[in-house]
């Protein structure tokens, strides 16, 4: 049954791609379809530039993304049907395989909104902290990392890797790991709250602070910002938008995707503000700080190498995009596990590392000041 079953889904795929092949040399272009077999046809959607795919008509995610699928217009591809693969080319197919150079840079206005006027009021603030001040609180090396915090966000939000996260999950996977573990981090260790404060006139300043010691705003921001309710969001919105129907929603729709790089950076916000304390109150100690973090990075770590093992691919819309880049679903896939696992839990190991070490310079400095009341208490007997 099953081969007989083979032969006529194979039958199906040769009239349907040339079909196909005909509507698109008469200049009719026609998107990606599945059968109800399981049969997924992934049709070229060209506009006669050899190995380019047109914009978007405006149902992607972006206006300016490419589509999923980019070959010569000449050529089809048919896969994924009961886990065997096809591959029908018509005479006279080339394939060109895409490169970094292929792909837009977004643009985002709002984007670019947002990162300016973060530079702004950092700027701004910085030009209102006396010169002796400025060193002692915001040296050169926290400026330096803010700068490289809004750099990092700029690669991952307009340059043309933000349009290979619509091509490759193991890019909108790196795109994630900038957003949760890269450039919140640098932006905290600049002590950006203490700056933009600064950067408001005086009148402006008094009226946050009384805003500030409003009882219910106080409690509510005293609850989110709680260490429990923050492990609570990350791994919640973690796992959340990791799951197959979630994650095509974001890939899909725009807003959605925008939601859900908010809910990757704002609670990451948050939590590596427990972890570096950048104004040097501690609300966790170095010990729960450590437990924090490997908790947190065990449940990443799990995900990646879950997706890494993967014997079947799970996100369907990458199902037609990643044979123009040399790699098939299922690689793709756990090319982004593997990046998931193994440098994030690099980053988590040398944060517990470096947590080690402040802990055990604490405890050196709290021995010395007890050894010194001691031999004061001495002394003046």
């Amino acid at each position: 049954m099953l081969p007989a079953r083979r032969s006529q889904d194979f039958s199906r795929m040769e009239r349907a791609t040339a079909g196909i092949a005909r509507r698109q040399r008469s200049g009719v272009r026609h998107r990606s379809f599945r059968w109800r077999s399981g049969v997924e046809c992934l049709a070229a959607n060209t506009i006669g530039t050899p190995g380019l795919g047109s914009p978007s008509d405006g149902n992607g995610r972006r206006t300016y993304s490419l589509h999923g699928y980019v070959r010569h217009a000449d050529q089809q591809r048919i896969c994924y049907s009961a886990g065997f693969r096809h591959d029908c080319t018509l005479p006279g197919a080339v394939m060109r395989p895409l490169t970094f150079a292929d792909l837009p840079w977004s643009w985002n206005p709002w984007i670019l909104a947002s990162l300016a006027i973060c530079c702004v009021f950092y700027a701004r603030g910085l030009s209102r902290i006396d010169g002796d001040v400025r060193a002692l609180l915001v040296g050169p090396w926290r400026r330096t990392s803010f700068v490289a915090g809004i750099a990092v966000l700029f690669l991952a939000l307009i340059s043309p890797f933000d349009a290979l996260d619509d091509q490759l999950f193991s890019a909108h996977m790196a795109q994630h790991l900038v957003l949760m573990m890269i450039a919140p981090p640098l932006l905290l260790l600049a002590r950006p709250g203490l700056v933009f404060f600064r950067a408001f006139p005086l009148r402006e300043r008094r009226m946050l602070g009384r805003i500030r010691r409003i009882s219910g705003l106080r409690k509510a921001v005293h609850v989110v910002a709680s260490p429990l309710m923050v492990w609570l969001l990350c791994t919640a919105f973690l796992c959340f938008w990791h799951i197959p129907a979630p994650y095509g929603w974001a890939v899909e729709s725009e807003p959605v995707h925008a939601l859900e790089h908010i809910c990757f950076f704002a609670p990451s916000l948050m939590f590596w503000s427990l972890i570096l304390e950048p104004l040097g109150r501690r609300r966790l100690s170095y010990g729960a700080a450590m437990l924090f973090v490997l908790t947190f990075g065990a449940q990443n770590g799990l995900m990646g190498a879950l997706l890494t093992f993967s014997t079947h691919p799970f996100y369907t819309p990458y199902l037609t995009t990643t044979a123009a880049w040399g790699l098939t679903p299922l690689e793709d896939q756990q090319l982004g596990g593997l990046g998931m696992w193994i440098p994030a839990s690099l980053v988590h190991l040398t944060t517990l590392g470096i947590l080690f070490v402040a802990w055990m310079r604490e405890s050196e400095r709290r021995e010395v000041v007890v050894a010194a009341r001691s031999r004061m208490t001495v002394c003046s007997r």
